[in-house]
């Protein structure tokens, strides 16, 4: 799942931005509700201080012996200790406390009066809020302090914060759930093309089909038109491949004559031999790219390779070439096809198994795996490589590691150049049955 965050990946950029908008939604609601509360929490307790005092300014009674203060009139919460409402009242330098306060220091003699709410901590956890005001009641001056506590507000508001962090986070990840889900729809347009390309790399397929949606589609027909163009090129190429192979035929054949005049073989008959064998090999490339361009063009778009049911007539066409019945194991699974062009991979298992039917004892076994990367392998039971250190010199063109049999020394060359074509690797070494294993690797193009 590592495109689930990947900022090359579409869904990925959409999950970052999706995450990101909702964290800064949510640090901004949460900021707001801060700033939210503050503002009513200090309304709040403005107001209820407002009325306490109030109520203890009307509390306070005159008769004949001066002031004094009715509690009867006082919340009965002054009276109980540490309840978290809490008056100081001074006159006179006599000062009345609320019951409340008990024994504690919590609302100071000299605290001032007329300056703005204060804030500060009561017994316990209790948070106060203490306003202080002056007031003129019977023409006489009196002082009024009163404390409340807020903290059951304060508490509230952060269990009320902590449910919204909660829906918060399941909002956020049910955002991520229904968007990925969302993307995976939207996104199904270019799996299905991703599907069709690898259907027209093995020949399945010869163009995208233009029904995808509305953005997509012109990208589909510059696609298909590109696919076209390179069809078209494709063919012409080989056309042109044909016919310059067909223009040389005329010359070498010319040549292949004037090479057997009785006066060359009686005065140059080394020099007659050697252009004769190159000659040969000439005809023998012009005729193998020849036979490679018919097969080719035989189909209008690249055509896969089933080794189940293109290497049966390889084989006995080998059979007959070397007059040679030997035991050839191959792959027999149906479903086992190659992405690679037919006619490459027909020249190329040509040219191995050729190879193999020259040194082979007895036995050939041919081997094609999937995994990260195709796995060609040909054994055989022959002598193998032997006469040098360098295994690979056999895939230089013209080398031939043992001179006792015929030919040219092409075919590996040949089967070097394919494979190279494809940015695929070749090894060669010694087989477990005796002889040579060539091995090769080819991407997967899937």
């Amino acid at each position: 799942m590592a495109f689930f965050w990947s900022p090359r990946s579409l869904q990925g950029q959409l999950n970052l931005a999706t995450v990101v908008v909702l964290l800064t939604l949510g640090g901004a609601i949460v900021a707001a509700a801060h700033w939210q509360f503050s503002t009513f929490q200090d309304r709040l307790t403005q107001a209820h201080n407002e009325r306490s005092i109030e109520q203890l300014l009307a509390a306070i009674q005159s008769r004949a012996d001066g002031p004094y203060l009715d509690t009867n009139r006082l919340d009965p919460a002054f009276n109980r200790p540490l309840s978290g409402h809490y008056y100081l009242v001074r006159h006179k330098g006599k000062t009345w406390r609320s019951r409340s306060l008990w024994d504690l220091d919590i609302l100071s003699e000299a605290m001032a009066i007329e300056t703005p709410t204060r804030f500060a901590s009561g017994p316990g956890d209790q948070v106060l809020s203490i306003m202080g005001r002056r007031y003129q009641r019977y023409g006489e001056t009196f002082e009024l302090i009163i404390a409340s506590d807020y903290s059951d507000l304060i508490r509230e508001f952060h269990q009320t914060l902590t449910r919204f962090y909660q829906l918060w986070a399941a909002a956020l990840a049910t955002t991520l759930l229904l968007l990925n889900i969302w993307m995976y729809r939207a996104l199904r347009p270019l799996e299905q093309i991703r599907s069709e390309l690898a259907q027209i790399q093995r020949g399945q397929l010869r163009e995208l089909q233009e029904n995808g949606p509305e953005e997509l589609r012109p990208l589909l027909r510059q696609l298909n038109a590109l696919l076209n163009s390179a069809r078209e090129s494709l063919s012409r190429s080989r056309n042109a491949l044909g016919n310059l192979g067909h223009t040389l035929k005329t010359p070498l054949a010319a040549m292949s004559v004037l090479l057997e005049r009785p006066e060359l073989r009686q005065h140059c008959p080394e020099l007659q031999q050697q252009l004769r064998d190159q000659l040969q090999q000439v005809t023998q490339r012009v005729d193998r790219e020849l036979s490679r361009n018919h097969v080719a063009a035989t189909s209008t778009h690249l055509e896969p390779f089933a080794p189940a049911s293109d290497l049966p007539p390889l084989i006995d066409t080998l059979h007959k070439v070397h007059g040679r019945q030997l035991d050839v194991s191959i792959p027999n699974s149906g479903q086992l096809i190659l992405p690679q062009d037919k006619a490459d991979m027909t020249e190329l298992f040509g040219n191995l198994l050729d190879n193999a039917y020259k040194w082979a004892k007895q036995r050939i076994r041919v081997n094609i795996e999937k995994g990260e990367r195709w796995e060609l392998r040909v054994d055989d039971d022959g002598p193998g490589i032997t006469g040098t250190n360098n295994p690979l010199q056999a895939l230089e063109r013209g080398q031939r590691l043992d001179e006792a049999s015929g030919g040219q020394g092409l075919g590996l060359a040949i089967v070097g150049d394919i494979v190279n074509s494809y940015g695929g690797q070749i090894l060669l070494s010694r087989s477990d049955l005796g002889g040579l294993s060539v091995t090769i690797y080819l991407p997967d193009t899937d």
